[in-house]
């Protein structure tokens, strides 16, 4: 997975988790970043979302050398 989240301040971008969804090894925890107002998913594998409840301040970690992003014209 090319997005992981961190409780650190570690050159992620900061935001606050609104949805974590179990599916079955792995939960998809989305996160409403801060600077962008964007609403971005992370695949965490094992008990890694344990504490990834809606409400969460974490930081967005990109590795940029994989990573898909695009733009959505709203």
């Amino acid at each position: 997975e090319d997005v992981r989240l961190s409780g650190d301040d570690n050159g992620g971008l900061p935001g606050t988790v609104v949805s974590r969804t179990f599916q079955g090894a792995s939960s998809v925890v989305t996160t409403r970043l801060d600077v962008l107002d964007t609403l971005v998913a992370a695949h965490v594998q094992g008990t890694g979302s344990a504490s990834a409840d809606p409400g969460t301040r974490v930081h967005v970690v990109i590795d940029g050398t994989r990573a898909v992003c695009e733009t959505v014209d709203v």
